[in-house]
């Protein structure tokens, strides 16, 4: 479990504490839990998101999400990490806590029922062959944003803005990243 400040990491210890079928991991060498537990302020700012990856990188395991600021757009952040539950901090009651981390634990999703329409138009790329993060980088491309920018803004490195428009110019047998800008525009997509 980790949070950004103590009270809260205190508070979520204590809500999950009493709820039957949660053990709270500790960290004495032995396998890892089954599900990390981060609580952030938003996942729109740098630091976070950053946060967010490492601690999902840290273990195989699934994370639960606490946000005090979550919008649509903020989703698109998550395409990348392993992000199984969202919940904002401010609809955190201890049965619906303890029923996000049970089911992030058994590899299913939750999101607030107010985010799911933009969740379900996330599943873009079978039909466009545009993933949420394709079109994110492309809108800053389209922007006039720097590969450096664009890197900044989605707290990703420089490597990884490339690798994504060259993907996208080889699967639309595109020759450049403006190329490929105006290539979703037209279409709408961005």
């Amino acid at each position: 479990m980790h949070a950004a400040d103590p009270v809260t990491e205190a508070g979520l210890h204590m809500m999950l504490r009493s709820q039957p079928g949660i053990d709270l991991w500790e960290d004495t060498g032995g396998a890892g839990p089954d599900v990390r537990l981060l609580a952030v302020d938003t996942i729109d700012q740098r630091a976070d998101l950053c946060r967010v990856r490492q601690v999902g990188d840290a273990s195989a395991a699934p994370v639960a999400l606490i946000v005090t600021e979550l919008h649509e757009s903020s989703l698109v952040h998550l395409a990348d990490t392993r992000v199984l539950g969202v919940l904002r901090k401010a609809e955190i009651a201890v049965d619906r806590l303890a029923q996000v981390v049970t089911a992030v634990a058994r590899g299913h999703g939750y999101a607030p029922p107010d985010l799911l329409p933009a969740l379900l138009r996330g599943a873009r790329p079978a039909a466009t062959g545009f993933s949420d993060r394709d079109l994110a980088v492309l809108r800053r491309v389209a922007d006039g944003f720097t590969t450096a920018e664009i890197a900044e803004d989605l707290a990703y490195s420089e490597r990884t803005i490339k690798n994504i428009i060259a993907g996208v110019c080889e699967r639309h047998g595109l020759k450049t990243r403006s190329e490929a800008a105006v290539f979703v525009t037209r279409r709408g997509l961005i």
